[in-house]
């Protein structure tokens, strides 16, 4: 039964393909799922683009200008820049520190989770938990700044 059910259904399937309009590429390009996904998408990424690329081509354009921005110099600050002995300090001492400070971290969470890997089976979960402990506080604790998660003054009722 099933087979007589198949037979009959695929060469009407055939049919009716065969009586669609066919269809050319922008109609095929225009139905993809991906080309609406990105049609959704396009909007904000427009935005995000502008919100990006204004500031950057707007930075570069006053770079090429002179201290009172009132007249057009060039790549003069720039040469300016690389000619003086206290950039290229500065230079080494920012390739310093970001050196140092990503192999410190990566010392110290290595030395950490290997701590925390051979523990004891009885204590090593209560241990793991009270790692996570300071993340969990700094997300949920309102900072001295103002910023962070913070619960608004509720009004006294007055009815």
């Amino acid at each position: 039964m099933a087979d007589a059910v198949q037979q009959s259904w695929v060469p009407a399937l055939a049919v009716a393909r065969e009586r669609a309009p066919p269809r050319n590429g922008l109609q095929r390009f225009m139905r993809r799922r991906s080309t609406l996904a990105f049609a959704m998408c396009l909007p904000l990424i427009l935005i995000i683009a502008g919100l990006v690329a204004y500031p950057a081509l707007y930075s570069i354009y006053l770079s090429t200008l002179n201290k009172t921005q009132t007249r057009f110099i060039g790549l003069g600050n720039f040469s300016f820049l690389l000619s003086r002995d206290v950039f290229w300090m500065v230079v080494w001492q920012s390739a310093i520190f970001a050196v140092t400070a990503v192999l410190a971290k990566a010392l110290i969470g290595l030395i950490t989770a290997h701590l925390v890997n051979n523990l004891p089976v009885k204590g090593q979960r209560k241990w793991r938990g009270m790692l996570l402990v300071p993340w969990v506080i700094r997300s949920r604790c309102p900072r001295s700044d103002g910023g962070g998660f913070s619960i608004p003054p509720t009004r006294p009722s007055t009815g």
